[in-house]
């Protein structure tokens, strides 16, 4: 018979369990994106930062 504390401790446990495979799942999902690189992010600022002067100016 298990006992109200050895019952919650497994609820606790089965919880934490839950929560770590969740994470893992979400770490392994962002590792499997092509990471960008520093070139890749620079042309895109170039880009927001012209838009913005255009529209800025009315162009």
């Amino acid at each position: 018979m298990i006992t109200k504390r050895t019952a919650a401790l497994l609820n606790s446990l089965a919880f934490i369990l839950a929560t770590m495979a969740a994470t893992a799942l979400l770490v392994a999902a962002g590792l499997s994106e092509e990471p960008e690189t520093i070139a890749d992010a620079s042309s895109k600022l170039t880009i927001v930062v012209v838009e913005a002067r255009a529209a800025k100016h009315g162009d």
